[in-house]
């Protein structure tokens, strides 16, 4: 899977779990421009950290995943 069809997978994953929310609501949950994230979900901008992160991230089994994740969600 491309990263395009990840995030727009991810975007619809989200406004399941919250609710309707515009590209603009989500963008700014997430911390970027709307800009940004309209690009990042068409395919313009594609961030190699973000694919590394991705790539680095499907290499570690699901426990280690929800306890990186759970640890990244306490900092916030």
């Amino acid at each position: 899977m491309d990263l395009e069809r990840f995030l727009e997978q991810a975007h619809y994953v989200f406004l399941a779990r919250h609710g309707k929310k515009t590209q603009a609501e989500v963008a700014k949950a997430i911390g970027i421009k709307h800009r940004t994230y309209v690009e990042y979900l068409r395919g313009v901008n594609k961030p190699l950290g973000m694919i590394a992160l991705l790539n680095l991230l499907s290499q570690l089994p699901e426990r280690d995943l929800v306890d990186l994740i759970n640890e990244w969600k306490e900092q916030k």
